[in-house]
């Protein structure tokens, strides 16, 4: 399923549910991909994913939202979200821009932020993971994190991968990392954050 910019733009906004769902059920969704989409002002999510295997989104704008500007949330250990790409995105102007906090024994694999901005959040720019859930090589690659209300990017559990990018001008810390472990953060610059730059706890 290919959904790319239509000649006017395709512009899914106003709705009373999220602007995109991609939900469970059997078969997984597939071999997905969006581009040049703006979706935003929407009463839940911009973009909402449940379970996927091969998804990759790129140049849109998620955001204006009353929840999220994109949530990844699988609902237990029979839904996952597997093969997911997002390059070259603004994720921005919602309570929070980013969430990926499962329900209990929620998987994620192999999932790839690439070259994305997360701004002007009111919370977090990026709130992912829960104590209980599975997460296996899920990296931010070149993503900036700027002037959102609290954390830049806040982590919790195993796993995780922030390359490049740059976290700053955050009401809280840039980034925040609660029990992490195997947990790699290289060339990852933090700045003018009104929190710790980098802060690891357990």
């Amino acid at each position: 399923l290919n959904i790319t910019e239509a000649p006017s733009g395709l512009v899914p906004g106003e709705s009373y549910g999220d602007g995109i769902y991609i939900g469970s059920g059997s078969p997984t969704p597939t071999d997905i991909y969006l581009s040049d989409i703006v979706s935003t002002s929407h009463d839940r999510h911009g973009l909402f994913i449940v379970a996927c295997n091969g998804i990759t989104v790129e140049r849109c704008t998620f955001g204006s939202t009353l929840y999220t500007a994109m949530n990844l949330e699988p609902n237990g250990s029979s839904e996952v979200i597997r093969n997911l790409t997002v390059r070259d995105c603004y994720i921005q102007d919602s309570p929070v821009g980013l969430t990926s906090n499962n329900h209990y024994l929620g998987h994620w694999y192999n999932i790839l932020w690439d070259r994305c901005h997360f701004r002007r959040n009111t919370e977090y720019g990026a709130y992912c993971g829960l104590a209980n859930s599975y997460t296996d090589n899920y990296v931010f690659r070149d993503c900036l994190f700027y002037e959102n209300g609290d954390t830049g990017l806040y982590v919790i559990g195993a796993r995780w991968t922030v390359r490049g990018g740059a976290t700053y001008d955050n009401g809280g810390a840039g980034l925040y990392a609660y029990t992490p472990k195997f947990f790699i953060v290289d060339g990852f610059n933090a700045y003018r954050n009104g929190g710790h730059g980098i802060q690891l706890e357990q």
